[in-house]
């Protein structure tokens, strides 16, 4: 009697652990399937940020043409002072120039997609780390231009433009527009074309790369 109980209980022992066995492969292969499902979700993510970096990247490579635009008419501007003296300029010219010469701008840069790319995880999902360092390097440098822009160039521009207004104030009207700042050692045009053009480089560069994968 004894021996059929303990061949009952060993049955029932036996089928509560296949039964529990299972339970346990269902879960396990049901975990690692959502994993799985969770990965490729997470990697379609990352394509659709880098696509949306791509635009974004297009979008300020844009801009940086406007401002190209911008920064070789004043060149011309600050070539022609520079190659005649001030007593001998051609109003005309001076007129023609002047038309645009007192416009400030900033740099509107956009970067909410990789500021979303940051902070969504997906970066670990890449595994060439140059291709990486490139996004981070465009941004960098847009950073750059706008710092340049804003700071250096358009507050040099406006600390000249109030020294005129103050003068018109006065009864001095000024002649030759923004003839300081053109004139500066510090090169404006010069050195804001270059930068545009720089940045501009390492932007069309990351954009090609993004493309490429």
């Amino acid at each position: 009697m004894k021996n059929n109980k303990t061949v009952s209980s060993t049955k029932k022992a036996i089928k509560y652990l296949r039964e529990l066995s299972i339970v346990v492969v269902g879960i396990a292969i049901t975990l690692g399937l959502n994993n799985l499902l969770t990965v490729r979700n997470e990697k379609k993510d990352m394509q659709l940020y880098l696509n949306a970096i791509k635009l974004e990247l297009e979008a300020n490579s844009a801009e940086i043409d406007r401002w190209i635009t911008i920064a070789k008419r004043e060149a011309d501007y600050t070539r022609y002072l520079a190659e005649h003296d001030v007593k001998a300029l051609d109003p005309d010219t001076i007129k023609y120039y002047s038309d645009f010469c007192y416009q400030m701008s900033t740099f509107p840069d956009q970067s909410d997609a990789f500021e979303m790319f940051k902070t969504s995880g997906s970066m670990r999902f890449i595994k060439d780390k140059d291709f990486l360092m490139d996004i981070w390097r465009a941004y960098g440098q847009l950073d750059f231009l706008k710092n340049h822009i804003d700071v250096f160039y358009n507050k040099n521009k406006l600390e000249e433009i109030r020294k005129e207004i103050q003068l018109e104030k006065e009864g001095e009207p000024v002649t030759v527009p923004l003839y300081d700042f053109f004139m500066s050692p510090y090169d404006h045009t010069d050195n804001l074309q270059r930068i545009c053009e720089v940045t501009n480089e390492v932007l069309e560069k990351t954009i090609t790369k993004i493309e490429d994968r």
